[in-house]
């Protein structure tokens, strides 16, 4: 995907996103409804790669593809969310579900004041450093920490935290990396 499909991607994803925002405010749904409902969605979808080529492809009828929704979530999800779905269809904005999914995750963690930090070690951390790196990153970043911890080998030793856009990157595979570019010089 080319980076300007990506952005209009991500730009109207955030657009979606804040409408569901403003259906939650509205009382009509919960977030937590919201999230089961796009969570169903989502692991349809990733069980069957040819349903949401169906629903993404325009050649298909936006009726056809209204259908073949009511037919396979109809007991499964909200009215509300079904409808949201429909409307991405009709729009043929359904390509971005995916995006809108993130994005929606995102605009609740800023209500709710949470950051969302992937940290990848060597080896897998004692539950005591985990808590100790948790209550660190929740002190810098004021704000309640989500983590998601990952094993990666091929760093050696040491940590890359992701948060955000931004990356720290203390491993010493990027020492040694930053060593050898210096030494070529």
């Amino acid at each position: 995907m080319t980076e300007l499909a990506q952005n209009k991607f991500l730009i109207v994803s955030k657009r979606y996103a804040k409408a569901l925002i403003e259906l939650q405010n509205a009382g009509i749904i919960s977030s937590e409804d919201i999230l089961n409902d796009l969570k169903t969605i989502s692991d349809t979808l990733k069980i069957s790669q040819d349903l949401n080529e169906v629903l993404s492809n325009p050649v298909v009828g936006i009726d056809d593809k209204k259908d073949i929704v009511e037919q396979i979530f109809s007991n499964k999800i909200s009215a509300t969310v079904k409808n949201f779905v429909k409307v991405l269809i009709d729009k043929s904005r359904f390509s971005a579900f995916k995006y809108i999914v993130l994005a929606y995750e995102q605009e609740l963690d800023l209500i709710k004041g949470l950051e969302r930090v992937n940290v990848v070690s060597a080896i897998e951390m004692k539950q005591e450093a985990k808590e100790r790196l948790q209550r660190k990153l929740e002190e810098k970043l004021k704000k309640s920490v989500i983590i998601n911890f990952e094993q990666d080998p091929e760093i050696i030793a040491g940590l890359i935290i992701k948060i955000g856009d931004s990356v720290i990157d203390n491993s010493l595979r990027h020492k040694i990396d930053n060593l050898s570019k210096e030494m070529i010089k």
